[in-house]
């Protein structure tokens, strides 16, 4: 890829592709837990859409005492024979963090794994965790592609911005969750997201380099494809969810036959 951009090393997640099919394949981490899963389907009218998924957190036993409490609720619930009563129930927090898969130990010894044994084991790992429907990128061979997500929805004409012209397309302009402005810029071989607003911190009179937040690697190790994946760098852990959304577009536009995505 080409440009200078300014990167965070530290404490990067890597999703690598399940396919060499980004928008029907699962994203999942190093060690072969999905994060992500992408699938395509067809309306026959020139229509496709690109759902995406979200895994949902680990699944653990609901506790003995709060099965008792929910049996026995109202005013006079009866408290478990092995625990204090108590009315006020404990709220648990979700949140997954996006730390750095590059510390953890690879699932598979000896060669470095393949496509399929990612396939593989996130298929394990989805019928564990289970998924939950996050996102749908809706494009239409004629009016503007339509963006859900959470219950919003956006026209793609409304919600990207181009900029600039190159053989792989126009780089796509987005406001982030956090009101700032991002940019996908098109490349041979993917696509890079970086942060538009120059960093305050920077001396006076240097070249402006733009902080890298996401990029998409696709590449050959001695003439064989290795697994692709998608790197978010710190800053653009909390908003993942965007940074997938809108990488599956920019990435759909820029190959617009978009029938080679349903398989």
């Amino acid at each position: 890829m080409q440009g200078t951009y300014k990167t965070q090393t530290t404490n990067t997640m890597r999703l690598y592709l399940t396919s060499y099919n980004l928008a029907n394949c699962s994203y999942c981490t190093r060690d072969g837990k999905t994060v992500y899963k992408v699938s395509c389907s067809s309306s026959g009218l020139g229509e496709i859409t690109a759902t995406i998924w979200r895994s949902l957190s680990k699944l653990e036993p609901t506790p003995e005492e709060v099965l008792w409490a929910e049996k026995h609720f109202g005013d006079d619930a009866i408290p478990h024979p092995s625990v204090p009563y108590t009315n006020e129930e404990p709220i648990e927090s979700y949140r997954k963090s996006l730390e750095s898969q590059d510390d953890e130990l690879l699932s598979w010894a000896g060669p470095p794994p393949t496509v399929d044994d990612y396939k593989r084991c996130s298929s394990k790992s989805e019928a564990k965790q289970g998924l939950t429907n996050v996102a749908e990128i809706e494009m239409h061979s004629i009016s503007s592609t339509v963006i859900r997500h959470l219950g919003n929805e956006w026209k793609a004409s409304e919600f990207f911005s181009k900029a600039g012209w190159g053989w792989y397309g126009s780089d796509r302009i987005f406001k982030g969750p956090d009101d700032n402005e991002y940019r996908w810029k098109m490349g041979p071989a993917g696509a890079e997201l970086f942060l538009v607003d120059t960093d305050p911190k920077e001396e006076r009179g240097k070249a402006h380099v733009p902080l890298l937040v996401a990029r998409f690697s696709n590449a050959e190790l001695n003439g064989d494809k290795l697994p692709a994946f998608l790197e978010i760098f710190p800053a653009g852990e909390d908003m993942a969810d965007w940074i997938l959304i809108t990488f599956i577009y920019v990435e759909m536009m820029r190959k617009p036959t978009y029938n080679r995505y349903l398989t």
